[in-house]
């Protein structure tokens, strides 16, 4: 049974919706803000509904969406950008909350591509070998993310006032100091390794 799907701006659709909730699956779904929804008698667009926000305001309301009632909550980022969220189930006036705590899996995601083992890069395409491949890139990240961790508590990393945050993320900076320990003595690479390893299956 799936307990709730949140995902970003490029799962819309009629399709896809109608899909979501004929089999009566929830979900918290961001969407553009030139969707268009009911107006009356016409259609515009849902940033009209939430067009008059300011500061950290935000607003919920229902709004018909292809032929579904459905639930919609938007407010403004501190640098001005329109987020709204919209639900088939959560009367609550949580969307936001939800969607906010889905960046966390896109620190992940952005691990595994961009920032780390570029892993959209892959020309895999038979099923089998693709769950090889992300049991493997797995264990990567979570060996990187615990050297990271082993890093911080020799030295700190670096911080940045301008942007308020530190330099490296923990997992970057494991990530570069194995890469760094790999090219210099694989032996202890290996070692490493094991020790991580060890501390993992204890």
């Amino acid at each position: 049974m799936i307990h709730e799907i949140t995902a970003d701006r490029e799962f819309i659709g009629k399709v896809w919706i109608d899909f979501l909730i004929q089999n009566t699956i929830p979900f918290c779904i961001r969407i553009k803000e030139n969707r268009l929804v009911d107006w009356g008698t016409q259609t515009k667009s849902i940033r009209c509904y939430f067009k008059h926000l300011k500061g950290s305001k935000s607003r919920f309301m229902e709004v018909n969406l292809d032929g579904h009632r459905l639930f919609f909550q938007g407010a403004l980022t501190p640098t001005g950008e329109l987020i709204i969220v919209m639900s088939n189930q959560d009367r609550s006036r949580n969307l936001l909350k939800k969607y906010k705590n889905r960046w966390t899996i896109e620190l992940l995601f952005k691990n595994l591509k961009s920032n780390g083992f570029n892993l959209e890069e892959t020309h895999i395409r038979h099923l089998e070998r693709l769950h090889k491949l992300f049991a493997v890139v797995t264990m990567a990240f979570i060996l990187a993310f615990l050297t990271g961790k082993q890093q911080e508590k020799i030295s700190k990393t670096p911080y940045k006032k301008t942007v308020r945050a530190p330099l490296f993320s923990t997992f970057r900076r494991g990530f570069d100091w194995i890469r760094q320990l790999i090219d210099e003595d694989r032996n202890k690479a290996i070692k490493h390794f094991q020790d991580l390893f060890g501390k993992i299956i204890r």
